[in-house]
């Protein structure tokens, strides 16, 4: 730790860009260097940061500031540049950075390199969130010291302070955070890796690259977690040094956790054990056991017997945008799966409900994917209307009634532009038993700042609904 920090204290430093991770890196390095001049930087302008943000950086007279047009002028006058995930790695004032012989560091990269706990790092292209924080559930009811970090929880580097060897960093790392690192976690969790964020990695052959730094500096000593049916996680496990325990629907062979008889059975070379009843799991859908079996396992490499692993899952709260359950109103429930920005997470919340008619919200931002699968699912399940945004809205469309082609029904359709109308004629087509689920396959941009705000307006929205119902009752 001493040595790298030892390296910063003799560079000027710059901190390139000011969200999450942003203001994370700037509050770790004034712990430690609390009279040295930093810079601070990002393309939007000083009047857009939050009062909180201002104030802070007000009161900090080591700080050189270049927000909005100053931007560009940053990078010129640092030898050290703290890097934020979303800017990408060609963006051009990193490219002539790293021609003039500059450090480029990020918030990741810096916590593995001073961290002195065990890493246990989940990535994949949806599921991590959720597969994070189980692991992280399984080992606090352990009694471990553990910590949540990553791209949904805190930000790496403030988890540390009060740590120690003992202690346990359960991280989501998405691909922003890898393709900048160059040491591998200790336990690495990689779940299914499909099409995204091609906006910013250019090709899938990249993305892919990006994820496999979970495992790529992985020794002997290290494990990896992965379930070999998807030929991604199955390609990074083989090239990984690391010992491979895989899961998936069956028994695999040696150390493995699977499902029987809908119970989920850890295995050793020795003997099976029955960790918990398929039915007791909490959160909604059949995927969601790609999500559970990884927690189980590491709870068992952590020596936690079999019912406090049982017990910690059975216990654990789904997730905020994770498939949520919203409510119910006059019979109709309500489904908040807004993260779903990928066609096959929306395709694995539609399968969640087999014995429910769906009136699906989707569309959202082009990112050049391809909807005919989902669109297939849309007609083989229980779709019975389509309520889409822009910009892909009328791409999905299109595949849909492609799809449908020689089938004896196509569901009803609907194009909106806010989630006011979203609901309300979603709602329209909804009876008792119905079920109006949020899935848009796409990120949010187009209409919304993330999928976060996205969400939040879905159940504003179901709020509102449900409060006409009370006043009419008035």
């Amino acid at each position: 730790m001493t040595s790298f920090l030892d390296n910063l204290e003799k560079s000027s430093v710059l901190i390139l860009g000011v969200g999450r991770e942003g203001l994370s890196s700037y509050k770790f390095l004034r712990q430690f260097y609390p009279f040295k001049r930093f810079g601070l930087a990002d393309k939007k302008s000083w009047e857009q940061l939050d009062q909180a943000s201002k104030e802070l950086f007000a009161s900090d007279s080591n700080l050189e500031l270049f927000f909005g047009e100053r931007y560009h002028e940053s990078t010129a006058k640092f030898n050290f540049i703290m890097k934020s995930p979303g800017i990408p790695p060609y963006a051009p004032e990193l490219i002539e950075a790293v021609r003039e012989g500059k450090k480029i560091c990020s918030n990741t990269e810096l916590f593995f390199e001073i961290c002195h706990g065990t890493v246990i790092g989940v990535t994949g292209t949806k599921g991590k969130s959720t597969t994070t924080s189980l692991i992280y559930t399984v080992l606090m009811r352990g009694g471990y010291d553990v910590r949540l970090a990553g791209n949904f929880g805190t930000p790496l580097l403030s988890t540390l302070e009060g740590s120690d060897e003992k202690t346990i960093f359960t991280a989501e790392l998405s691909s922003y955070q890898l393709m900048d690192l160059y040491k591998s976690p200790h336990i690495s969790v990689i779940l299914n890796v499909v099409q995204e964020h091609m906006d910013y990695h250019g090709t899938f052959k990249d993305y892919a690259s990006a994820k496999e730094n979970i495992t790529r500096y992985q020794d002997e000593n290290d494990y990896v977690i992965y379930n070999p049916s998807y030929p991604i996680p199955l390609n990074m496990a083989t090239n990984s040094k690391a010992k491979k325990i895989p899961y998936g629907k069956k028994a695999i062979g040696g150390i493995c956790c699977f499902v029987e008889n809908d119970y989920i059975i850890f295995t050793s070379d020795k003997n099976d054990e029955q960790i918990m009843n398929v039915s007791d799991i909490p959160v909604k859908g059949h995927f969601n056991l790609q999500n559970v079996m990884p927690a189980v396992i590491a709870g068992k490499l952590y020596d936690i017997d079999n019912k406090t692993i049982g017990d910690a899952i059975r216990e654990y709260k789904p997730l905020e945008h994770r498939l949520e359950f919203v409510g119910i109103h006059n019979g109709v429930s309500f489904y908040n799966d807004s993260l779903s920005t990928v066609p096959e997470a929306t395709i694995a919340a539609i399968t969640a409900f087999p014995d429910n008619d769906i009136i699906l919200i989707a569309g959202g931002f082009d990112r050049g994917q391809k909807f005919c699968t989902l669109a297939k699912r849309v007609i083989e399940n229980r779709v019975k209307a389509v309520i889409l945004f822009p910009s892909t809205g009328e791409k999905i469309w299109r595949e849909i009634i492609t799809s449908a082609k020689g089938k004896d029904k196509i569901p009803e359709h609907l194009f909106v532009t806010n989630m006011h109308d979203a609901v309300n004629k979603a709602y329209k087509f909804a009876v008792n038993g119905d079920i109006i689920l949020l899935s848009p396959s796409c990120a949010s941009f187009t209409c919304f700042k993330d999928y976060a705000e996205r969400g939040m307006a879905f159940k504003t929205e179901i709020n509102r609904l449900r409060s006409k119902k009370e006043k009419k009752k008035l």
